[in-house]
C-alpha cells in the first residue's frame, strides 16, 4: 500500500485527520511573581488560553527560510516547514543592528526568526556582529575553552563565550525585535540573556551565521514572559505579553 511520506508534526497530521477541535498549539513561560495563573511553562494542544492572551495576540505570517538548511539545521531531505517569520529589525538598547538583506535576496529568503526549535539551551539570538557589540557593552572577556565555566556551557552554540562582572547586569541594555507584520517591538531584559556561574556572569547568546543578521532561533530566552500560539490552519504565529 502506498503511504505518503510527511515531515509535518504529529499534531498537524492529527488535526488534518479531525483529531482536534481547533488548529492551535500554544506555550507560556513566565516565572515572575506577577505572572498570570497557569503561565508557568505550560503547553497546550487543540486550543489556547484566552486569559493568557488577554493583552492581545499579534499575528505574524509564516515565511519560507531556505537558509535554515544551509546555516545550522542541515537535513536531508531539506525541511522548510519551520515556524519562521520575517524579521524587520533588531536593536541592542537604542542601537539598531544591520540585517543582511543582500545575502537574503541572493538565497530568495529574508532575515528571519525561527520559533520552537530546540528552544532549551539555545540562548538569545543575535548576529555575530550584534554579539560582538553586546560583549563590548558588557565589558566582557573571553572564557578559555578549558575553563570549568564551560563544563556546562549556557547553550550549545559554536561561538566563544564571555564572562563579566555580575554587579553590572542591570546596566546591560534590553534587546528588542520587530517581526514582519507589525511595528510592535518585543523586548528581552538582561536577566533573560545572562547566566550566573559561581561568581561569574556569562552572556547566554546564540549566533547563527557570520557578520550581519541572517537567521535567529527564538526559544526560552526570548519567550520568557510571553505567550506564543501556533496556528496550523492559517499558518501564522501569535505573540502576547503575559
Amino acid at each position: 500500500m502506498y503511504r505518503e511520506v510527511t515531515q509535518q508534526s504529529f499534531f498537524y497530521q492529527q488535526w488534518k485527520a479531525n483529531g482536534w477541535g481547533a488548529p492551535y498549539s500554544a506555550f507560556a513561560s513566565c516565572h515572575a511573581a506577577d505572572c498570570p495563573t497557569g503561565a508557568d511553562a505550560i503547553q497546550t494542544f487543540g486550543g489556547y488560553n484566552t486569559e493568557l492572551a488577554a493583552k492581545g495576540l499579534t499575528w505574524y505570517p509564516l515565511t519560507s527560510v531556505p537558509t535554515a538548511n544551509q546555516i545550522d539545521f542541515v537535513t536531508f531531505p531539506e525541511i522548510f516547514s519551520y515556524w519562521s517569520v520575517g524579521l524587520t529589525s533588531v536593536a541592542i538598547g537604542d542601537e539598531e543592528q544591520v540585517l543582511n538583506a543582500t545575502y537574503a535576496k541572493q538565497l530568495n529568503a529574508v532575515p528571519a526568526a525561527i520559533f520552537n526549535h530546540a528552544s532549551q539551551g539555545r540562548g538569545l539570538p543575535l548576529s555575530a556582529d550584534g554579539y560582538a557589540r553586546l560583549v563590548e557593552l558588557a565589558n566582557a572577556t573571553a572564557i578559555p575553552l578549558d575553563s570549568a565555566l564551560l563544563q556546562m556551557p549556557p547553550n550549545n552554540g559554536k561561538q566563544p563565550f564571555f564572562e563579566f562582572d555580575c554587579s553590572t547586569v542591570q546596566e546591560l541594555p534590553t534587546i528588542s525585535y520587530v517581526f514582519n507584520g507589525s511595528p510592535k517591538a518585543w523586548t528581552v531584559e538582561p536577566d533573560a540573556y545572562v547566566v550566573q556561574a559561581g561568581k561569574s556572569c556569562i552572556l547566554d547568546v546564540r549566533v547563527l551565521g557570520h557578520g550581519e543578521w541572517e537567521l535567529g532561533n527564538f526559544g526560552d530566552n526570548f519567550l520568557r514572559g510571553k505567550y506564543i500560539v501556533f496556528d496550523y490552519d492559517l499558518l501564522r504565529v501569535g505573540l502576547a505579553e503575559l
